[in-house]
């Protein structure tokens, strides 16, 4: 979704914290409000990643013409959809020093959905018919996506299908009010149709500069155990610069040290990112800058 400067959210404001941790640590840091997003102009429901990307590229051409910016020494960083936006720009470009993926996915968003919505909603208590009603209905959706539009009508048969096929018992547990049925049809937008589709792996293949790609082991958001098998092929297959992939225990898609990832917690929790992730990300752009 769109993000401010700060990527606020629950209450965090988690790209505040960094950007104040690297300034103590003498890194420059430019943040901005994605596309009609605070102070920043557009229209973010017509935008794509893809349009997301390019206006990052705009920002780079932007920050290297700042005198007080070493040029040579850019670091992209991106958390989540963030993840999938630097690789893209990083393929096509040859004047990163790195980039550090937060929670970036390495399959098409269909498989982080339906694999992010079966993990939440099991950490809520779902029951397993519950949760393979919910993943027919969101294939129906999916598919539908990639060639036609939804609307309430589609979206309350699609439920009484997947009722159906549950035991009658467990029916009842399936009732999605009007608000939950209204962001299903909220789906149908131009950026959720090409997160779908996109593959991030290809462009994590092309980038030809240092990677660090670190990952929650408690995040039910962009699952681990889906996505870093990806990364770490790809990164034994580099034969030029640093790709390290880490798998951090304890945390979840925000970063923040949990019990466990389930997103209904991270307003609950106190800390906002953690503290370990901020110094492994200032040894990385310190170390290689360094010649490390």
């Amino acid at each position: 979704g769109p993000q401010d400067r700060d990527s606020t959210i629950f209450g965090h404001k988690s790209f505040l914290v960094i950007a104040d941790h690297f300034a103590r640590h003498g890194i420059a840091v430019l943040r901005y409000d994605e596309r009609g997003i605070g102070k920043s102009t557009g229209n973010f429901a017509e935008a794509t990643t893809e349009d997301l990307a390019a206006d990052v590229e705009d920002l780079l051409e932007w920050l290297k013409q700042d005198e007080r910016i070493d040029s040579n020494r850019l670091h992209l960083i991106g958390h989540s959809e963030g993840g999938i936006v630097a690789p893209m720009v990083a393929a096509r470009r040859d004047d990163l020093a790195s980039i550090i993926l937060l929670a970036g996915p390495t399959v098409t968003g269909a498989k982080i959905v339906l694999n992010q919505t079966r993990r939440i909603a099991a950490a809520a208590g779902a029951d397993e018919a519950v949760l393979d009603a919910q993943e027919k209905m969101m294939k129906r959706v999916i598919e539908t996506l990639d060639s036609g539009k939804l609307d309430v009508d589609f979206v309350e048969t699609v439920i009484e299908q997947a009722k159906a096929a549950m035991p009658e018992e467990k029916r009842s547990q399936f009732n999605l009010n009007d608000a939950a049925k209204a962001r299903i049809v909220a789906l149908d937008s131009p950026w959720f149709r090409f997160f779908l589709q996109h593959d991030p792996a290809p462009a994590l293949r092309d980038v030809k500069c240092h990677v660090l790609m670190i990952n929650a082991a408690e995040d039910l958001q962009v699952d681990p155990a889906l996505n870093l098998p990806i990364a770490e092929k790809i990164s034994a297959n580099r034969t030029n610069g640093h790709f390290e992939v880490l798998l951090l225990p304890g945390l979840n898609h925000l970063f923040q040290e949990c019990e466990d990832g389930s997103p209904a917690k991270y307003a609950q929790i106190e800390q906002t990112f953690s503290p370990l992730v901020l110094k492994k990300m200032v040894d990385w752009i310190t170390n290689l800058g360094d010649g490390g």
